[in-house]
Formats: C-alpha cells, structure tokens, sequence
C-alpha cells in the first residue's frame, strides 16, 4: 500500500490544494496513486481541511471542491466509498464546505463535484462513525446547493443522526456551532425550504 511518506502522494496533495491542472496531470501519469492512503494526519490549513488515516486524495480533492482531479482521480480508478478512520468518505466532504469558511466556497464547483461522485458510485446514505450521512453534513454545513443536490439525488429527508436520532430538518433549524456557518441565515432558511419541499417532518 502506497502511503503519504510517498513523495508522489505528497506532491498530488499538494497539487489539489494550489494547481488543479497539476494535479491532474499527477494523476494521469500515476493512476495507481489514485489508491494512495494517507497514513499521518495533518491540517490542510488553505481549506481548511484535516487529513485523516485512511483518506485519498479524492477526499481531499473533494473537501478542496476540485471537480477536475475528482473526475481524473475517479478515472484513475479512485474508490468513492472509500472510508478513513473515521469512516468519512469523500462524499462526506464534499458536502463540508460553508459559506464563511476558508476559500474553497463554490456552490457550483461543490454540485459538480457532489454529482461526479454520485454517478462513481459513492452511497449517497453512507454514515460516518459519528453516524451522520452526506446530507446531515451537509445541513450542518449550511451549504444549500450540496443539500439541494443531494435531495434531487434520492438523498433520505428523515435519515436520523446518532443517539438522538437527530434529523436533517433539526439540524437546519438550530445553531450548530460550526465554523464558517455564523450569520448564514439566508443560507439556514433555503436549507429549511429545502427539507420541507422533500416533505421533512416539520416535527422532527
């Protein structure tokens, strides 16, 4: 297995972060890194994103909203399920993304990316360990195009989240506390049209 103390894997994340065009000629003379695992964690602090055990390079393409190296790194033969330590995949962050946080915000850059990754495969239900899917992310995130996508893709309203059983609709009608999410009311009520309009019990 080929870890991140590859200099190769090193350069194609570094890559993804400054020079797409780079990145994905990267991937296209190595296909084989595209099956790379990280194996230190670190933060990417230009994301800002943290790099777990057990991430690729298409997640961090995909938290980056990078849709060239994602769609060249799928090319490549990436896994879209594949889960690090915290059972994340890229699908995951894909949908992390937040209005005021760092400098990958790109609503339409983060629907290409939700979308290469869907048509690869990736469980749009997937849940992490902490129990939350793709859409819970996503809510949490006050991202609305990654919501939107999501539920036009089939995405459960009502999947429930961790030992409350906390519900995409909850999430979007309370403060999450997350970074990046502060004064994104307007971000908050598209989220909650949203939920409703794909009929989210306004009870949960």
């Amino acid at each position: 297995m080929v870890t991140n103390r590859s200099t190769s894997l090193d350069q194609l994340l570094a890559a993804i972060v400054a020079d797409e065009a780079k990145a994905v000629r990267l991937v296209r003379a190595t296909p084989e890194i595209a099956q790379a695992r990280v194996a230190d964690e670190r933060l990417v602090n230009e994301i800002p994103h943290q790099l777990y055990v057990g991430d690729t390079a298409l997640h961090l393409a995909a938290a980056a909203l990078r849709p060239l190296a994602v769609e060249a790194l799928i090319d490549a033969g990436a896994d879209s399920n594949a889960g690090n330590r915290r059972g994340g995949i890229a699908l995951h962050y894909a949908c992390d993304a937040r209005p005021r946080a760092g400098k990958t915000w790109n609503p339409s850059a983060q629907r290409s990316v939700i979308e290469l990754l869907l048509g690869a495969g990736s469980d749009i239900e997937r849940k992490d360990k902490a129990g939350a899917t793709p859409l819970h992310r996503a809510v949490r995130a006050r991202s609305p195009q990654a919501v939107r996508c999501l539920l036009e893709r089939g995405a459960r309203v009502d999947a429930t989240h961790g030992r409350q059983r906390t519900t995409p609709l909850h999430i979007a009608t309370h403060s999450t506390g997350a970074s990046g999410t502060k004064g994104a009311r307007a971000e908050q009520q598209e989220i909650v049209e949203l939920l409703l309009q794909y009929g989210a019990d306004r009870r949960g």
